[in-house]
């Protein structure tokens, strides 16, 4: 069934819609998070269950996580007196204490998180080519990175750019809602979403097991998270172009 400039939809139509796009992610329980941008692509069919009403079901692959304004990238459990590298004085009370390490300019850093997505959704047509839509969406974690902080503690030498896989510490399977809105013409579809999901990414923090010690402090060889890993959510924008069948 042909496919009128502004989509006039009629019931019992099929169609088929590869799009592609951006996403704009963050994650919760972090502190000093930013805005992460990355790909998202993938292709939904849909069904008109009247000229008003359509009902479509996906599967998508979008990069999601977060980036930092400030990077607070490991901690020190010492077990001696510690050197101030401020005043060079020696605090003779830091036994048995954990530590944070220093904020870096948190340009580079990301939590990288990569998904398989179905999502469900209800259009409702409410204007020639425009629909406001909602739904239900699965999320299948297929990676999950860490930026890795190790370095000598008072070297002064920047992040290697190295990552460390912490899918196995992650919540595999998360339930998302997403909200949006579409606008259709010529059989080209802008879709803008936003997507919030509802299960914690990891309930408890991310502990590195490897430590290196100098006889006074044992030094994490990665970053321990500073917080938790929540929740997702992520602004999406994509352009698709419908297939009539």
């Amino acid at each position: 069934m042909p496919l009128t400039m502004f989509a006039q939809r009629q019931a019992g139509e099929f169609s088929l819609q590869p799009k592609i796009g951006l996403t704009f992610s963050n994650v919760s329980g972090i502190d000093n998070t930013a805005y992460k941008a990355g790909i998202k692509a993938g292709v939904e069919a849909e069904y008109m269950a009247t000229k008003w009403l359509g009902v479509t079901l996906g599967i998508d692959y979008s990069e999601r996580g977060c980036g930092f304004d400030k990077f607070i990238w490991g901690y020190a459990y010492l077990k001696g007196p510690l050197e101030d590298p401020g005043t060079g004085q020696i605090d003779d009370d830091m036994y048995d204490k954990e530590l944070k390490f220093w904020q870096e300019d948190g340009d580079g850093h990301k939590v990288k998180l990569s998904y398989l997505s179905v999502p469900v959704m209800a259009n409702f047509y409410i204007y020639k080519g425009l629909a406001v839509k909602a739904g239900v969406q699965v999320d299948f974690m297929l990676s999950a990175k860490y930026p890795r902080g190790y370095k000598e503690i008072f070297d002064g030498q920047p992040w290697d750019g190295k990552y460390t896989d912490i899918k196995d510490r992650c919540r595999k399977v998360d339930v998302t809602i997403p909200l949006g809105l579409s606008y259709e013409y010529k059989r080209f579809v802008l879709d803008a979403r936003y997507e919030f999901g509802l299960l914690d990414i990891k309930d408890d923090e991310i502990v590195a097991k490897n430590l290196s010690t100098d006889g006074t402090s044992y030094f994490l060889e990665y970053y321990l998270l500073n917080g938790k890993l929540k929740r997702s959510s992520a602004f999406t924008l994509t352009l698709g172009y419908r297939l009539g069948l």
